[in-house]
């Protein structure tokens, strides 16, 4: 059985938007015409796909299947355009990547920067959130790769994951906070002091540094989602936060916030890249990642 392209475009264009009326006027097609494509789709596969409800339009089971496996088949199609489009020397591509915090602050920041200096006609849609969320989206399609955090065992057996570098977790303070003058910070130094540190639903590592202290913990700790947050918070207060160099490389240079403790880190993080097993990558991702690598390189991380 062959599925017209174009009904499938239009089936994950009325499910995304959750109305024909909204999802015509979103690719610029009559409704009727819509309402028939889709129809269509319905017939030739003897399955109704979708459902209407007080919420609006919905997929049937038989519809989620058929959206999740076509959002990943429209995924690799627009690759493959790019590389069409490189091969005529069009050099052009759009670029749907996910990152981590400490990446997208550190070492994705320049990346981009340099490709958006040297190559201005590659677009970028640049994504930030909790591993599992980044994973989901580049196994659906939603995303071409993610660079971030890397589990000991793999999340799908859909992904495959490259490791780039390991990526360290320091005790971070402001310039000039009490621990900057002492000779030795350990735990029991540390713990003098209030903290601010990550959600440990999303940073399990971070339970562990709670066990660690489990004895002697501070009297104030606040969990948050924000690393923005937290570096606002330990750059007006005597707070103490965890988290990668990467992460405040520009405070760092600005001579703003400072890491004490142990110089080899608490812990550390294998950071890499997410790509669905056996995808194409096209160009332009392929150039992402080696210029990717290049500034890794130059910041001695691998």
């Amino acid at each position: 059985m062959s599925l017209a392209p174009r009904a499938i475009r239009h089936f994950i264009a009325v499910v995304e938007h959750g109305s024909y009326s909204r999802a015509a006027e979103k690719i610029h097609l009559s409704q009727p015409a819509l309402s028939n494509s889709v129809s269509q789709l319905e017939k030739q596969l003897d399955v109704k796909l979708l459902e209407r409800t007080s919420q609006g339009v919905k997929p049937t089971i038989y519809g989620q299947v058929l959206y999740e496996r076509a959002k990943v088949v429209n995924a690799e199609l627009r690759m493959a355009v790019d590389e069409i489009d490189l091969l005529r020397g069009a050099r052009k591509g759009r670029l749907l990547i996910g990152a981590g915090p400490s990446v997208l602050e550190g070492v994705m920041l320049d990346t981009i920067l340099r490709l958006t200096a040297s190559r201005p006609e590659l677009s970028f849609s640049i994504t930030e959130g909790p591993e599992e969320v980044l994973f989901n989206a580049v196994k659906k399609g939603d995303l071409d790769m993610c660079i971030c955090s890397v589990p000991q065992t793999a999340p799908s057996p859909d992904l495959e994951q490259d490791i780039l570098y390991e990526n360290p977790t320091y005790a971070i303070v402001r310039s000039g906070h009490p621990l900057t003058t002492e000779t030795k910070v350990d735990w029991a130094e540390i713990t003098r002091y209030p903290w601010i540190i990550a959600d440990t639903r999303l940073e399990p590592k971070d339970q562990e540094i709670l066990a660690t202290v489990a004895d002697q913990r501070p009297d104030t700790i606040i969990q948050t989602n924000s690393p923005g947050f937290m570096k606002k918070m330990v750059l007006r207060s005597d707070f103490v936060t965890f988290m990668p160099k990467t992460l405040i490389q520009m405070e760092e240079e600005n001579g703003l916030l400072v890491a004490v403790g142990n110089p080899k880190g608490i812990y550390s993080r294998p950071i890499g890249i997410t790509t669905r097993r056996h995808s194409f990558l096209s160009p332009a991702c392929r150039l992402v990642i080696r210029e990717f690598r290049a500034v890794c390189a130059e910041k001695g991380l691998i």
